[in-house]
């Protein structure tokens, strides 16, 4: 079977259980928060981080309990939060996503900001069922798992990328790209694969393999978004600094290949499990022509 069936079928997996799961607590919701929420939630998009956690765990773990499910539907909760708050007149101030009107086109800036908050109100709320519902002898493990999500969603992780992102100016230097692309982009991606593994009790040694990996395939993923939005920058008159901007595509293109390289060869140090679905992905994604 190809990667692409193999990874379409594991999309539809995910999209099923954030469907599901979100269904067992939407009935306290207003109807109208219900509907905007749904809107992004259930939009489908690459589903990249809740199956990077689920294969990551599975690497070392092939027992996937509700409690692990919980966590992988909060990671995609976190994702679509913050594409809804991207979206805004005060952020990116984009009308489309995914072809279709952004949240706050569609339901108004007040309810989209409040439907972000919801989903990372949301998405700590199942950690914290899973938490409280997994036995004892793997409490330790997902506490884990959660301390390294909330440092790396906040205002020294994800937020602060965020902060610098909006904050940047024409001139943007090549270190202060990189911290952006480090923050907004990667630690969510690394919390994504980092919480699989410590879930699934991986040790220290492999935990580390699995954080750099996702390092390295974050930044890559990053720059090849930077070269595909380049040719609508250009057509569209935008002169918002980038990777290629700063760099040119040439030089863009090769740290690509070379962050893709170093992703896998991190992989090389687990080379007692079957990291072929891990090394694919990287493949997939940083390479991907759209």
């Amino acid at each position: 079977m190809s990667f692409t069936k193999i990874y379409s079928e594991k999309k539809q997996e995910v999209e099923n259980l954030i469907k599901q799961v979100f269904d067992e607590y939407k009935a306290d919701f207003p109807e109208e928060l219900v509907e905007a929420v749904e809107y992004s939630l259930l939009d489908g998009g690459k589903r990249l981080r809740p199956i990077l956690f689920l294969e990551c765990f599975k690497l070392f773990n092939s027992d996937v309990c509700n409690n692990t499910v919980k966590f992988a539907v909060a990671v995609e909760c976190v994702h679509i939060y913050t594409l809804i708050h991207d979206d805004l007149p005060s952020m990116d101030n984009d009308d489309f996503r995914r072809g279709k009107p952004s949240n706050h086109k569609k339901f108004g800036e007040g309810l989209a900001i409040l439907a972000g908050d919801a989903l990372l109100n949301f998405a700590y709320e199942l950690i914290l069922d899973a938490i409280l519902a997994v036995d004892e002898s793997r409490r330790d493990r997902f506490l884990k798992a959660a301390r390294m999500f909330s440092k790396n969603i906040g205002g020294r992780g994800l937020i602060a990328g965020q902060v610098k992102d909006i904050q940047k100016k024409e001139n943007l230097s090549g270190d202060e790209n990189r911290y952006i692309i480090k923050h907004k982009t990667g630690d969510l991606i690394v919390s994504s694969g980092a919480m699989g593994a410590a879930i699934a009790n991986a040790d220290k040694d492999e935990l580390q393999a699995i954080i750099n990996y996702c390092e390295h395939f974050a930044f890559a993923f990053q720059i090849t978004d930077d070269i595909l939005d380049e040719k609508d920058r250009v057509q569209s008159g935008e002169n918002e600094p980038s990777f290629v901007k700063i760099y040119g595509k040439q030089r863009a293109v090769q740290t690509m290949g070379d962050s893709m390289q170093r992703a896998l060869k991190e992989l090389n140090n687990l080379s007692k499990y079957d990291t072929t679905f891990l090394k694919q992905l990287a493949l997939k994604f940083a390479t991907r022509k759209e």
